[in-house]
């Protein structure tokens, strides 16, 4: 049984970047409209020609998908799903071919997401601030009936700290020499500072990133090891950094072993290395 797998989720929350990530692991085929609408319409479509060429694209692809389904083959439907009743259209749509539907809500903090259409502004569809704000109203959240996995990003809760220091603690890289370097306590009094964030798929958190709004550091980015390189630290420093850059700082700092994944993560995200610390780390920073 072929499934198909709907992405839900407003502007910015990072749908095309699980629905690329679903594509390579599953493996399917990956349906995307932001990037039919740039091809057909152009980067910067008016607003209120938005709904018509949004719809049209949905059409054309409305053609393919399901043929890929009768074939055996799972898709990837990067759709958005806005509204219900289009929702339920779909899921009743892939039941009668015979085909499984998942349902995914992406969430972000709506700083995060418009800071995210201000970057992806430079090369793909554009979105103007006013477009932004006046879409909200055709955007229709999940009902609580509607079975769905959760994925996304959100602030640190004092009930996430078991998984945090489990994470911590399983890391490959960057290993605490000693445990109680870090404990559950530290962990408490980030979160009650608001500076933790999380990445969670499903009730699981998966990975977190925590600024210290003390000293400008980046206290820690760390995965789980079973979900690295998936983008979830992509996902999440720039939160951490944001935290940083809110507490008046205008450099963000930090410290990583020579040699390792995490040196080559910073220096392709645009850190600089300045010296090294005391523990022989070599130490970054970039502005705010």
């Amino acid at each position: 049984m072929a499934t198909a797998h709907l992405i839900h989720g407003y502007l910015g929350v990072g749908k095309t970047t699980f629905a690329r990530r679903l594509e390579r692991q599953l493996p399917a085929i990956r349906f995307s409209q932001d990037e039919w609408m740039t091809r057909l319409y152009g980067d910067d479509p008016p607003v209120e020609r938005f709904e018509d060429f949004y719809r049209r694209v949905y059409q054309q692809v409305e053609e393919i998908w399901p043929r890929c389904l009768e074939l055996g083959v799972d898709v990837v439907l990067d759709f958005g799903f806005w509204n219900r009743l289009g929702r339920d259209a779909t899921i009743a749509k892939i039941i009668a071919l015979g085909g499984e539907a998942r349902l995914y809500r992406l969430s972000c903090p709506e700083d995060e997401t418009w800071r995210r259409l201000e970057s992806r502004n430079l090369d793909l569809l554009y979105i103007a601030r006013n477009t932004f704000e006046v879409l909200k109203a055709r955007f229709e959240p999940l009902g609580d009936d509607e079975e769905r996995i959760e994925m996304g990003i959100r602030r640190a809760v004092q009930t996430d700290v078991p998984p945090i220091m489990e994470i911590r603690h399983s890391v490959r890289e960057n290993r605490l020499s000693d445990p109680d370097l870090v404990t559950a306590a530290d962990c408490e009094t980030f979160i009650e500072r608001s500076e933790i964030w999380v990445w969670e798929e499903d009730g699981a958190v998966q990975g977190f990133a925590a600024g210290d709004t003390r000293d400008g550091r980046i206290f820690g980015l760390f995965i789980a090891p079973e979900y690295e390189g998936r983008g979830i630290g992509q996902a999440l420093l720039p939160l951490a950094c944001e935290t940083l850059r809110k507490a008046g700082h205008t450099t963000a700092k930090l410290s990583t072993v020579a040699g390792t994944r995490a040196e080559r993560f910073y220096r392709t995200n645009g850190w600089t290395v300045t010296g090294k610390n005391q523990k022989g780390e070599l130490v970054f920073q970039r502005p705010l």
